[in-house]
């Protein structure tokens, strides 16, 4: 069984405080922040989020990640 990647538990904790959790949940974060977090360049995690919000496991705005925990 394959668990959630540290991309998903990042996304999780900082949309609901614990990871295996569900729902839809609004981040107000910038790109630039969550790669600090991350300890990510900025471009690499503007691609995961891209590569995740083609999956439609969540949607972008400026400065607001939708997460659905459902689907990541």
């Amino acid at each position: 069984v394959v668990g959630p990647s540290g991309d998903d538990i990042l996304l999780r904790s900082m949309a609901q405080g614990a990871p295996g959790l569900s729902g839809t949940t609004a981040l107000k974060i910038t790109q630039a922040d969550l790669a600090m977090a991350a300890g990510a360049s900025r471009q690499r995690v503007h691609l995961e989020l891209k590569r995740r919000q083609s999956s439609g496991s969540i949607e972008l705005s400026y400065g607001t990640i939708i997460v659905r925990l459902d689907l990541l």
